[in-house]
């Protein structure tokens, strides 16, 4: 399932009361997210999380100078984002949520094969994903027949989720 969306539309929230419905319901949970990282109100750049382990840098703009592969105004930290790429997707998990497949964290070649690798498995992925782009690797994703685009609106955002979680309940069955 993935979900996209100009930025703003609740792409991640979406996904994020997905996790707290399938949890509430005794899934076990897996994937990334990448929270904004504010200071004074002012994005500074974004986290990495692992759903069930470490947090880390995905983007910030201190490392604008590094020599980090740029996304805007932020350096991507490869090293983080690998690492963590990594570990989150070997675990197991009933169902795993990837916020999000974009730019950004497709600056790293892990991310993308791990992301590609879950997808192929047989456990539910709920994603969002770019919503402007449609070319390589998420004009790829956007395009597998085994997954199904949603793209978020004011009118459908607060409905998203349960109907989301609908439908992986019904194709997992009852959690154990």
């Amino acid at each position: 399932m993935l979900v996209t969306g100009p930025p703003g539309c609740g792409k991640t929230t979406v996904l994020l009361k997905l996790y707290k419905l399938l949890g509430d319901r005794g899934y076990v949970v897996g994937g990334i997210i990448s929270p904004e990282m504010r200071r004074e109100g002012i994005r500074e750049g974004f986290e990495i999380v692992d759903l069930l382990g470490r947090r880390g840098i995905l983007a910030h703009i201190s490392l604008a100078t590094s020599g980090a592969p740029m996304i805007s105004r932020y350096g991507v930290d490869l090293r983080d984002l690998d690492e963590i790429s990594r570990e989150a997707f070997s675990r197991d998990a009933d169902v795993f949520i990837v916020d999000e497949i974009g730019p950004m964290e497709l600056k790293s070649n892990v991310f993308a094969s791990e992301v590609w690798r879950k997808l192929d498995s047989e456990t539910p992925v709920a994603a969002a994903v770019h919503f402007r782009t449609s070319a390589g690797f998420i004009a790829r994703v956007k395009d597998r027949s085994d997954t199904r685009l949603v793209v978020v609106t004011a009118k459908n955002r607060d409905r998203l989720p349960d109907l989301m979680c609908q439908q992986i309940v019904e194709a997992l069955g009852p959690s154990e």
